[in-house]
This record gives C-alpha cells, structure tokens and sequence, in this order.
C-alpha cells in the first residue's frame, strides 16, 4: 500500500548498475523551456495580475488489464521551481527522453536524477488504487458509470489533492496540470474537468491538457509514478527503501506530499456515502453551468 509515501504526504484519505553510453536512444528530447511552454497554455489573467501560477505534471502507472494496482503521481511546483529543475534535468538526461521501465539498469542516471528532484522543492501529489477494480466496481449498480475505469476514479483524486495543495501551500494560487498523454482515458477525463468545473469545483485549477511525454516534466512524473507503482505491489514495506527517488522524499523534511490510496473495501464504503446523497454522480453528470 501507499503507507509510507502517502501517509507521509499526510492526510492520506485511507487507509543495476550500468554504463549511460549503452542507454538505447529511443527519443531524442526536444530542447524546450518547459516554463516559457506554460506560460503560453495558461490563460492571459495568470500571467499579467502577479498570481503565482503553479504547474503540476502527473504520469500513470499499472493501467493495464489485470494490474493489482493502478498509480498517478506527479509532482507540482512554481514557475521558478520548474525551470531550475528544467535545467538541472537536461544536463544530466542529455538528449535522451527518460522512460523509467526502460532504464532501470542506469543505476547512476536515476541516482542522479532522484538527488535532482528530491532536492528541488517541488510538491508531490498521488492518487492509488489496489485490488481487484472489476469486483470493487461491481459492489454498486451504476458505480461503473460514475468511474469507468480505475484510472478516472484517482484522476479525479489528484485533481482534489492538487486542490488542497494549492491552499495549504500557496494561499490558493491558480494551478496549471499536464498529465502525460493518455488516449485511452483522455477524452472521458476532459468530461469530467468540464463537468467539475462547471459546478464551480476545483476552484484552483485554471487548465487541463495533455502533453507529449518527452517534456521534462512528464518524465520526472512518469519517474515517481514508476516507483511508487512498484511498491504498492510489493508485499513487504521496506521496499520503498529500495527505491532511489522515494527513499529521497520520504526523507525531506520537507513533507510537501499529497496523496489518497484506496483498497477495495475503502473504495467501496466511500461510494456507498457518495450514494447516499448522489454527490458523486451529481458532481460529474449534472453541471450547473459551462
């Protein structure tokens, strides 16, 4: 379970070595000022009034068939904050587009890079489920209108966390989010953004896109997704001590995490009080307005 990441994010709602010249060029990044990127996708009222516009990235992980757990995470931070990091990534990764499944090996690369990021500043947000998502699902008869996969279940869970990071941390400054291209989910996401928003929820997300995953922010966050993925999989929690990026932000003392994990029966008793007084289903297929 996500214990120690996303208990240590707090308030969570539940319960080898190898040689970087041999890593397979399979993408070459872009060189791109991922700050100056968002600055043009967020809207012209963020950038001209003094607001602190925050950006999140996230990536997924565990969205195939049969997974015992399914991960977003990502981190979220200033413009500031970003283009430090931006700078200190393209050093290290050179031209290559980072893709954690794919480098595992790169002992001294993902070293560096987890040193990099746990030293940045920069927030974590989460969002998990473990289990069986098919019999979770099937305990309520429209549950699976409401959430048609899992990852929209927790997709919505980062976005409230983001939410509340964005209070506790910035006064409610406005958040632009990225989330790693997902053509499978993407459309039934926007849905529910539009829908979220056009009841005047998460007041404090301004915009919502997906991006191509060689932005340097998309591979810090497929970077944490991965790892976090791996040991909620994992039986025994000292595996997060395993882990490089993890084991650096469990250690901060800075604890800027935010994060919900949900196991079957968690998930269900939350959906049997969202049925209770219909918020859920209300929430996303009656707006108000937009």
């Amino acid at each position: 379970m996500l214990i120690r990441l996303l208990d240590k994010c707090g308030r969570a709602t539940v319960s080898h070595q190898g040689d970087r010249r041999d890593i397979p060029r399979r993408a070459r990044a872009r060189s791109l000022d991922i700050a100056e990127l968002a600055d043009a996708l967020s809207p012209d009222w963020c950038r001209h009034k003094g607001l602190a516009l925050l950006r999140a990235y996230f990536d997924e992980s565990g969205v195939h068939a049969g997974s015992p757990a399914t991960i977003i995470a990502g981190f979220i931070g200033s413009r500031a904050q970003w283009r430090s990091a931006a700078k200190k990534w393209k050093p290290i990764v050179g031209d290559l587009v980072f893709h954690y499944k794919d480098m595992r090996k790169e002992e001294r690369l993902i070293s560096e890079l987890a040193d990099l990021l746990s030293e940045s500043g920069l927030g974590v947000v989460a969002a998990g489920f473990s289990g069986d998502w098919s019999r979770a699902i099937a305990h309520g008869s429209d549950w699976s209108r409401r959430f048609p996969s899992c990852y929209h279940m927790i997709f919505e869970h980062c976005f409230w966390q983001m939410d509340r990071y964005s209070k506790e941390h910035w006064n409610g400054e406005p958040i632009a989010v990225m989330f790693s291209r997902q053509d499978e989910y993407a459309k039934r996401a926007e849905e529910v953004w539009r829908a979220y928003k056009g009841n005047e929820l998460w007041k404090n997300i301004v915009s919502f896109s997906y991006g191509d995953p060689e932005l340097s922010p998309l591979q810090a966050a497929d970077m944490i997704a991965y790892e976090t993925f791996q040991c909620i999989g994992a039986d025994s929690p000292e595996v997060w001590d395993n882990w490089p990026l993890v084991r650096r932000l469990l250690a901060r003392r800075d604890p800027k995490m935010f994060g919900s994990l949900y196991d079957e029966g968690a998930f269900v008793a939350m959906m049997k009080r969202g049925d209770a007084d219909r918020q859920y289903l209300r929430a996303v297929d009656a707006p108000t307005k937009g």
